[in-house]
């Protein structure tokens, strides 16, 4: 069994930890209670791929985690005399900061594609948010 399919198990169980062990079962946190799962255990190859992998996303999308929350806070005051429309030049350059970190995969011609990227990822969140609220109410 792959991690996807342990994610996708863990999301229909309602479970809050995922436990992987070398040579041991996952086992799955589900109310406070662990139960260990049918599935085969992961060797140290796979456990060490997983961490590595883990490491490279933490490493090219870590900094802009920690930046734009600041960027916020220190521009603050210019957010509040725009009305909060300032957060649209914050989202533009984090856009196309990802875009620079992100590589060839994903490219941002200039500031004006990136407000546009941004105003569309904006409105693409506002519209799952929405979604995901209706089917908890």
């Amino acid at each position: 069994m792959d991690v996807r399919t342990l994610l996708e198990v863990m999301v229909k169980q309602e479970s809050s930890d995922l436990y992987l062990t070398v040579d041991a079962p996952p086992i799955y946190r589900i109310h406070g209670s662990t139960h260990r799962t049918d599935a085969p255990p992961f060797t140290n190859e796979q456990l060490e791929s997983l961490a590595l992998a883990l490491e490279r996303i933490a490493a090219r999308l870590g900094p802009e985690c920690v930046l734009r929350p600041v960027l916020v806070i220190l521009t603050l005051p210019v957010t509040i005399v725009t009305v909060g429309l300032f957060l649209f030049v914050i989202n533009a350059l984090m856009f196309w900061a990802a875009a620079s970190v992100l590589g060839e995969g994903f490219n941002v011609a200039g500031f004006g594609a990136a407000l546009i990227g941004s105003l569309i990822y904006s409105l693409c969140g506002m519209v799952i948010d929405a979604a995901v609220a209706d089917r908890t109410t």
